[in-house]
């Protein structure tokens, strides 16, 4: 247990979370959440989330964790999801939540702070108008308080890839040692929570056209991914070995088993930045966009281009260049790991309790 724990009786013992998620905004959200629910854990306290929505595997998961889920059946981001949060964390006797989407604006932070309680908001473009939550957290790579004009007086800004949020199972890969082969052979393809375009089937295609050889392949679908029969349809007929499997609770150790990956360019970034793990990400969603030309200009990864405008020739030649350039991989894995070194959530459990304290 976390040295931190001594805080926790005098001050809070539950953390509460606000997340969007679900099958058509993807799990993203929650699941960075559930890192730091996680982290709180760990240094002693208790967790709690608040959804107006999400899937049956989604739900198993975060109360897989023994954490406690709330949910309201009015429209998210208005005054009755804010009057639920507050509720919730009043129940509990929190002192602050956590609220994570990009809908979560300035009236809804200031409803849930008019209570009397801490808010954090989990953040990563700057782009919202204004800013009146006590601390901001955003975990990408070119965040910066340029990006944070609007804020008010009171509000602390966590920014970069120190406070990078990952689930507790990473935590035994500290320092771990890659091998890189001169040849990758070992392709993990996982392209986010929902995945509504169905952009894993285009992947699995285009490893069965890389043209290398006795690839073996794993596919982690999410848990808001309905999507599964069409996805091993498209494995079917690569002719390559391909594992799927569905809502793992073992991604770090695939990273590990991995020579090489395909993702997203969202939060799993992160992830594979922390693993040390060649990676081609896919822009799926705009406001991926900043993740993936940033990480690609660092040369942490290789970015793969928008979803609409790739297929399956295109990715096809990226993985098959990603498994042929044996330095570039080696740089690669030197880069990320720079990048995200595995202990943000402690670091965000203690200014929550540091904050705390000196209130």
């Amino acid at each position: 247990m976390s040295s931190n724990a001594r805080f926790l009786p005098d001050l809070m013992q539950t953390l509460v979370f606000r997340p969007d998620g679900g099958a058509k905004i993807g799990t993203g959200h929650v699941m960075r959440c559930l890192a730091l629910a996680q982290a709180w854990m760990d240094a002693g306290g208790r967790a709690s989330f608040v959804m107006s929505r999400g899937t049956e595997m989604l739900d198993a998961r975060i109360g897989s964790e023994k954490t406690g889920i709330a949910r309201f059946a009015d429209e998210p981001h208005g005054a009755v999801d804010a009057r639920c949060t507050v509720d919730v964390a009043r129940e509990l006797d929190a002192t602050w939540v956590v609220v994570d989407g990009y809908e979560f604006r300035a009236e809804y932070q200031d409803r849930v702070r008019a209570s009397g309680l801490s808010v954090m908001y989990i953040d990563d473009n700057g782009d919202a108008p204004e800013y009146v939550a006590d601390a901001v957290l955003n975990q990408n790579s070119y965040a910066s308080s340029a990006l944070y004009p609007r804020v008010q007086s009171q509000t602390e800004l966590l920014l970069g890839t120190r406070y990078a949020l990952l689930r507790r199972e990473f935590a035994s890969w500290r320092g771990h040692e890659r091998r890189i082969p001169p040849v990758a052979q070992r392709l993990l393809i996982t392209l986010g929570g929902a995945d509504l375009d169905d952009a894993t089937s285009l992947v699995v295609r285009a490893a069965g056209q890389a043209g290398l050889g006795e690839l073996e392949v794993v596919v982690l679908l999410g848990a808001a991914n309905d999507r599964e029969a069409r996805v091993r349809g498209a494995a079917a007929g690569t002719g390559l070995s391909i594992r799927v499997e569905r809502d793992t609770r073992h991604m770090a150790r695939w990273m590990a088993w991995a020579d090489m990956a395909v993702t997203a360019s969202g939060t799993t970034c992160w992830e594979v930045c922390f693993m040390g793990l060649p990676t081609v990400a896919i822009v799926t969603a705009e406001n991926q966009q900043l993740v993936s030309h940033d990480l690609a200009a660092r040369g942490a990864l290789n970015a793969g281009g928008a979803l609409e405008e790739v297929n399956v020739d295109s990715l096809a030649a990226s993985i098959r260049s990603l498994a042929l350039d044996v330095e570039g991989r080696r740089a690669m894995r030197a880069v990320a790991r720079t990048l995200v070194d595995g202990l943000g959530g402690s670091r965000v459990v203690s200014h929550l309790l540091m904050s705390r304290a000196r209130a």
